[in-house]
């Protein structure tokens, strides 16, 4: 029987939030009924990303408790009458929000359908870099010296997507964090910018640090290169954009709000299906969600060695 219906009403459902000083409040929330082109979603895990961990410490502006969330895995409960392309019972990845609720609805194409609840196929963090890598993917020749700020979970989709589309001629990357990770590479980082070479310039930068520093003063910067800034920066940063005019910089904004990113969903989940992308190694540490909300957070802050990336579990 078809049960795809129109609802207006709403249902009660349990949910979790941050007012940015390291506090974890749990409360009851009238979820409203999908309308006929969403899904509702029956919440099964949850990755907590650096941006959830900047706003629970404040770092980062505290959105509203009804968008908190968005790396979700679930199981498609209710299907709005225009939905076609899951049915009820359906294991899906979502972007949507707020994926620390119970139940939440989800929007047309801000999910894909996955084989299984296995962590994963938290599907929106690889598809971040995904998206991030296919900004520029038209542009990048196999000569070019890329520089990546940053050695997490996006730089390391980032990184893994560059190596199996074949270009790149140097790749360097700068930070501390995985180097478990980075060493199976073979790659052997910068501890920060000023380790790198001067006689190095680069043609892509991808940029996935906070850092406030003057990018133009720490590394060199080829004439018509492309910047990816793909980080929530410090209020402090500076971009000198005097010296980047003069040297016909492009400079890009990537954002999983594009219309595009429902693609890069797709071929993350291909991607990691053929075992191209390997993300099993990502995902370290699984947490309770009614007992362990707050240290998968602070865990999340704290970086203990071995941590790559934590997920709760309903």
């Amino acid at each position: 029987m078809d049960t795809r219906t129109a609802r207006v009403s709403t249902m009660k459902t349990r949910l979790f939030y941050t007012t940015g000083n390291r506090d974890i409040i749990e409360t009851i929330w009238d979820k409203p009924e999908p309308n006929s082109r969403q899904i509702e979603v029956k919440n099964i895990i949850t990755g907590v990303c650096r941006s959830d961990i900047d706003m629970y410490t404040g770092a980062f502006q505290t959105l509203p408790k009804e968008i908190q969330g968005h790396e979700g895995l679930g199981m498609v409960t209710k299907v709005g009458n225009n939905i076609y392309n899951v049915n009820e019972g359906d294991i899906v990845a979502t972007r949507g929000e707020p994926s620390f609720a119970d139940y939440y609805n989800a929007n047309e194409n801000t999910y894909v359908k996955v084989p299984s609840t296995d962590p994963k196929y938290i599907i929106e963090p690889v598809a971040c870099g995904i998206n991030i890598y296919e900004e520029v993917s038209g542009s990048i020749k196999f000569e070019d010296d890329i520089i990546i700020l940053g050695t997490g979970f996006l730089a390391q989709v980032i990184y893994e997507t560059i190596r199996n589309n074949g270009i790149g001629n140097n790749i360097v990357i700068v930070g501390r964090a995985n180097k478990k990770y980075w060493k199976l590479q073979n790659v052997e980082l910068c501890h920060n910018r000023k380790n790198i070479s001067p006689q190095t310039s680069f043609d892509i930068i991808f940029d996935l640090s906070d850092d406030p520093d003057y990018l133009e003063n720490l590394i060199s910067i080829n004439d018509e290169a492309i910047i990816v800034l793909a980080a929530e920066k410090h209020p402090a940063a500076i971009l000198p954009m005097s010296k980047l005019l003069w040297k016909a910089v492009t400079i890009i904004f990537p954002s999983p709000r594009n219309a595009n990113f429902i693609e890069a969903m797709k071929l993350a989940v291909d991607l990691i299906d053929n075992g191209i992308i390997d993300t099993e190694s990502m995902w370290t540490q699984e947490y309770k969600r009614d007992t362990e909300v707050k240290a998968a957070f602070e865990d999340g802050l704290n970086r203990t060695r071995g941590y790559s990336r934590g997920y709760i579990r309903w």
